[in-house]
């Protein structure tokens, strides 16, 4: 591996900056997460209350996570081109949102279905049900490992005996 002693630095620095960062955009995150369920009453539990700071806790760690992510599938991989390196972060990303959006998807149908069955019932989600950092953070993971093992298997770089 080259240069392996920057790439720990970059970790070290990146990752504290990464939690930071996604401590401060989690409101704006959740903000976000909640207007995708339209019609529906979100209620969170208040803010500064212990739910609240789980979700902020649990999305900057998923955010925070990312350079460990990186570092651990180049670890594994050993990229020897940047364009390998841009697909795991483009596919580490994306599988993450996807997670994302299935959850939120799921969700949705789940009020719909709701509805359907007794239509008296209003339209009510709580903030603390949504766990929708979970999802973001659990399909990084996967994200990162799924490429991570596509380029382990299909393009193995030839070792020098």
């Amino acid at each position: 591996m080259k240069h392996k002693s920057a790439k720990i630095y970059l970790t070290l620095i990146f990752t504290p900056l990464f939690l930071v960062t996604g401590f401060i955009i989690s409101f704006e995150f959740l903000s976000l997460v909640y207007l995708n369920f339209e019609g529906v009453e979100t209620s969170s539990p208040g803010i500064g209350t212990a739910s609240e700071w789980r979700s902020q806790f649990v999305f900057s760690s998923a955010i925070g996570i990312l350079p460990i992510l990186m570092l651990i599938s180049d670890v594994g991989v050993c990229y020897d081109k940047a364009w390998k390196f841009l697909i795991t972060i483009i596919t580490t990303w994306s599988i993450g949102l996807f997670f994302l959006f299935c959850h939120i998807y799921y969700l949705k149908s789940r009020l719909e279905s709701i509805e359907e069955i007794t239509p008296n019932i209003k339209d009510h989600i709580s903030s603390s049900q949504i766990y929708a950092e979970w999802y973001l953070g659990i399909g990084f993971i996967v994200g990162s490992l799924s490429s991570t093992l596509f380029f382990m298997f299909f393009f193995k770089s030839k070792e020098i005996k």
